[in-house]
């Protein structure tokens, strides 16, 4: 699936993950492609943090 990702600076990126796809491998993707530290994430979903 196509997940985009935006920053709270105003970059974002698109990403290919599988749903099976954990949160931690996720804001790992994030990390390499958006340079936001990994403990600095905090990963939205419809209002709802994701673990």
């Amino acid at each position: 699936m196509l997940l985009t990702v935006k920053a709270l600076q105003g970059r974002e990126c698109s990403l290919q993950v599988s749903p099976e796809e954990r949160v931690g491998a996720l804001k790992r993707l994030v990390a390499e492609r958006l340079q936001v530290p990994v403990e600095q994430q905090r990963l939205l979903y419809r209002g709802k943090a994701l673990a």
